[in-house]
């Protein structure tokens, strides 16, 4: 993917929009080979750090410009000559001039037709518009700061983070949310207070005509706006598998070479892999899990499917191994060349400005091992289960008011038992009775400690309502509310960073849209969650990964030689280990900054704190460390990247 990044300030002379420029190319030089700028007038600058991956046409002239309006433009476009013969387009263009193209000549709203990842920002010099629009499930993300006369933009959110205007502070309710353990997701917030993304399927426009800017923001897309319905389930069931083999077909199409893919040992990356394999393509699989020769197989291991995928399909996977040297990562190398001092003895937080991601050490393994394989691109099966393969829970047929499916499923969760028709019916009330608890109450995580937020912070959010868990029964309001992105977003970065791209096969927005807008009863039937996407690929799945209900995923925690067991067996020695990190994290927490949010004097008991007994002691220690070291990464990024 390109990084694209730009200003606009009014009280700007050209030199200042110039060096703040500067700041946004140092943090998008990871996303391509090629960094040009453009300035077209004094207090306006935009640039692009170019990359082409796929053998589409290559773009000449990445900063675009027709008549009046100026672009710069990041994109991968799946449905080319769709759109190529719809709209009477050149087969010539790039996939950038051909999205260029398609807006300037027949508007915004005609970016629903376009099956790609993409983003872009267009500047209309006469009309005095900045608009900033991304594909429907945000799959190139695009951050900006706002405010009365000044907007950036920039693919790294890093690179807004360094503008020397932008204080870059937490955001309150994301700090809330995360000391509590919610939801921290939204259509568009970040982390940052005064740092936003662009929502999926929608263009944002900017009017700097007058002293102030004003902003509208217009969905082009709506997921999930039309209910599909067929006549047998055998319809549905071989629409979701054309649907599903198209969306890989065609981006497998786009890619030449080598392919790189995820292999969970799960239905999601699993269908990803077979097909792959059996569409003819060369392709390089990389486990999660741990070597077994780093640590040995448990019962209901994931290798275990991942082994029989692979005899299946006569492939082989490669393993995450449980010794590995960051320093000899692209990641390192790209933080070193941004201008950050690393240090061989300090931790991986501690070298790196990394934002607040999770998996961030396994994704970016993935990302390296790919590219290091000769492949500059991973397949991942990241959005199956969120939404394609689903899993449903049979209050989920309650709630889009299928009684009758409904009935049926918990009839068939009772096979084998006596007094049948009781049981279901008692499993029905008390499924109606738990609704509001599903729809009202709260996700919250195991990873919580609300007694380190300082009460009169606290006293703040006392009406607050935190997000319902939407996953298992509203699909669609789960990934409204952001939950997909937040995988998306590191996966972006971490991409770029180690040098393999992500491509998310079940978020090609046809697949996902078929997804959740037919019946639910299709998720869960025959006493068989996951229903619909299980027969759609039972004809090339392994028995084990057809059957799979649960899985491990074993860590480095499973002792793989008897020193090591004993060594976990020292509670005293574990505790000692807590109390350094303890002692760690207190000293490196800017009490300056957290003092508003914080409470200091629970914290520092926490260094004196004697070694926790019960469960739940344990928990809550290990909770507030987890936290802590949150808190000190996302201060940590923020002072480096200033600092520069």
């Amino acid at each position: 993917m390109s990084g694209i990044y730009g200003i606009i300030n009014k009280q700007y002379d050209q030199p200042t929009t110039e060096t703040c420029l500067n700041y946004l190319s140092s943090w998008n030089k990871a996303y391509g080979n090629n960094t040009i700028n453009s300035y077209f007038s004094p207090n306006l600058g935009i640039g692009i750090s170019t990359e082409h991956i796929t053998n589409t046409p290559v773009n000449q002239t990445p900063i675009i410009s027709e008549n009046n309006v100026t672009a710069v433009i990041d994109t991968i476009i799946y449905n080319r000559n769709d759109l190529i013969y719809k709209y009477n387009l050149s087969s010539s263009y790039s996939d950038e001039k051909l999205l260029f193209a398609l807006i300037t000549k027949y508007g915004l709203d005609e970016l629903r037709h376009v099956n790609g990842d993409f983003a872009g920002a267009l500047y209309d010099s006469q009309a005095k518009t900045l608009v900033l629009f991304t594909d429907h499930m945000g799959i190139r993300p695009l951050y900006y700061y706002k405010s009365d006369s000044c907007i950036s933009f920039s693919t790294d959110i890093r690179g807004l983070i360094a503008l020397p205007d932008i204080s870059a502070d937490i955001n309150p309710e994301y700090l809330f949310n995360m000391i509590n353990g919610y939801t921290t997701t939204s259509h568009n917030q970040t982390e940052y207070s005064d740092i936003y993304i662009v929502t999926p399927a929608t263009y944002f426009t900017i009017d700097i005509s007058k002293d102030i800017y004003s902003y509208s923001e217009k969905s082009y897309w709506k997921l999930g706006s039309h209910k599909i319905k067929y006549l047998s389930n055998k319809k549905y069931i071989s629409k979701m598998r054309e649907l599903i083999s198209g969306s890989i077909r065609k981006r497998l199409e786009v890619f030449p070479g080598l392919i790189g893919a995820e292999l969970s040992g799960g239905l999601d990356s699993g269908a990803i892999d077979i097909l792959i394999n059996r569409f003819g393509r060369k392709a390089v699989f990389y486990s999660w899990s741990f070597d077994t020769n780093d640590v040995p197989i448990v019962p209901n291991d994931e290798r275990l499917i991942i082994q029989d995928i692979c005899d299946h399909e006569n492939i082989s996977c490669n393993y995450r191994r449980k010794k590995y040297n960051y320093m000899d990562s692209n990641l390192y190398k790209s933080h070193k060349e941004a201008g950050l001092s690393i240090n061989p003895n300090s931790n991986f937080v501690d070298n790196c400005a990394l934002p607040l991601f999770i998996d961030t050490p396994a994704l970016s393994q993935t990302a390296q091992f790919i590219s290091e394989s000769g492949s500059n691109v991973v397949f991942t099966g990241h959005g199956g289960d969120e939404g394609v393969s689903h899993r449903a829970d049979s209050y989920e047929l309650l709630y889009n008011k299928e009684y009758f499916h409904c009935l049926k499923c918990l009839y068939d969760q009772t096979k084998g038992q006596s007094n049948r028709l009781i049981k279901t019916i008692k499993q029905f009330r008390y499924k109606k009775a738990r609704g509001y608890s599903y729809q009202n109450d709260p996700y919250k995580s195991y990873l919580n400690a609300p007694d380190i937020l300082r009460q009169d912070f606290k006293d703040k959010y006392t009406d607050y309502k935190a997000t319902p868990f939407y996953f298992p029964f509203d699909a669609i309001s789960y990934i409204n509310s952001g939950a997909t992105q937040v995988r998306i977003r590191v996966a972006t970065l971490f991409g770029a960073y180690s040098g393999a791209r992500y491509i998310f096969p079940y978020l090609d927005y046809e697949v996902i849209d078929y997804a959740v807008s037919i019946p639910r009863h299709m998720y869960i039937k025959n006493n068989q969650n996951r229903y619909i996407f299980r027969q759609a690929f039972k004809d090339i799945f392994p028995k084990s990964l057809y059957e799979l209900t649960s899985k491990i995923s074993p860590s480095t925690d499973v002792p793989v030689d008897e020193e090591d067991e004993q060594d976990n067996g020292k509670d005293k020695d574990w505790f000692e280990e807590q109390k350094k990190s303890a002692e760690y994290l207190c000293n490196r927490i800017d009490r300056d900054f957290w003092g508003r949010f914080l409470d200091f004097d629970v914290i520092d008991k926490l260094k004196e704190s004697d070694m926790p007994t019960t469960n739940e002691d344990i928990m809550h220690y290990q909770n507030v460390l987890s936290l802590l070291s949150k808190c000190y990464q996302f201060q940590n990024t923020v002072k480096k990247i200033k600092n520069l």
